[in-house]
């Protein structure tokens, strides 16, 4: 993730890193204490899976420009077991989206969550797909 996001208007230029965008849904992320995990495609959290190297979860995190150069991001995570799925990815996308509209200047083009687990004692498997399209 090294492309820059540029967004212009009548007072300039604005360049974001991905890696920028990458930590603000992290830290979005972050304020569920745990009850939600970004992960890879399989359900699998990469801090914990690559704890010696110190893997990160922005690895995670797809963020890509639509054909109108606005952001399009997709993210799985999971979930601990008793949240609600439509409630919790609502405030999640609403909470991303605000926060980038406050680093870029635009909302973003689309924000893709995928649940990719449910955990309770075990884990659940899930593929539950969840777009929110936004517009500028």
């Amino acid at each position: 993730m090294s492309s820059i996001y540029k967004e212009s208007n009548d007072y300039g230029t604005i360049r974001v890193l991905d890696s920028v965008i990458s930590d603000i849904i992290i830290e979005e992320i972050k304020k569920y204490n745990g009850k939600i995990d970004i992960t890879n495609s399989r359900g699998r959290s990469v801090p914990k899976l690559y704890k010696s190297v110190g893997g990160s979860s922005a690895a995670n995190i797809q963020i890509d420009t639509d054909d109108d150069g606005r952001l399009d991001i997709k993210l799985h995570i999971v979930l601990k077991f008793g949240m609600s799925i439509k409630k919790t990815t609502d405030e999640i996308a609403e909470s991303i989206r605000k926060q980038i509209k406050t680093a870029t200047g635009s909302n973003p083009a689309r924000i893709t969550l995928i649940i990719t687990g449910v955990v309770s004692k075990k884990f659940a498997r899930r593929n539950i797909e969840v777009e929110k399209i936004y517009e500028d």
